[in-house]
């Protein structure tokens, strides 16, 4: 039975409704949340624009490389074909918020194309495909 304080128990179905509809109204403010913190991010963000807030300092950028699949092996000409995850990590600056102003929102999901990535070149690559 669902009291609140000092007032009569709640009806079932009112009950009913609010376990139906409660998750809907709080997915609609996080969705509002998550829209407001994504324009506060993107309106005046460059994605051409290094993350430094000083033009000398250096992007760290981790990367790691796992091999998923060993597709061929040509040991003759000494080729070896494979399909490979690559997972880039650094800092950007100018991604950063508070969670509490954005109803605790801690991760945004977005489009690649929307954040600047780093410039890196498979040099030793037979296809001559050489942009990650």
């Amino acid at each position: 039975m669902l009291t609140s304080k000092g007032q009569a128990p709640l009806p079932f179905g009112l009950c009913l409704w609010f376990c139906a509809f409660m998750p809907c109204l709080k997915g609609s403010a996080a969705c509002a949340s998550e829209e407001r913190l994504f324009h506060k991010l993107f309106s005046h963000y460059n994605q051409f624009i290094r993350p430094v807030e000083n033009v000398s300092d250096p992007v760290t950028v981790h990367f790691e490389v796992a091999i998923t699949q060993l597709a061929n092996v040509d040991e003759v000409n000494q080729i070896m074909e494979t399909n490979l995850w690559l997972r880039h990590i650094w800092n950007d600056y100018k991604l950063r918020w508070n969670p509490m102003e954005y109803d605790g929102i801690e991760t945004l999901h977005v489009p690649a194309d929307k954040i600047w990535k780093p410039d890196i070149v498979l040099y030793n690559n037979a296809v001559g495909d050489f942009q990650v």
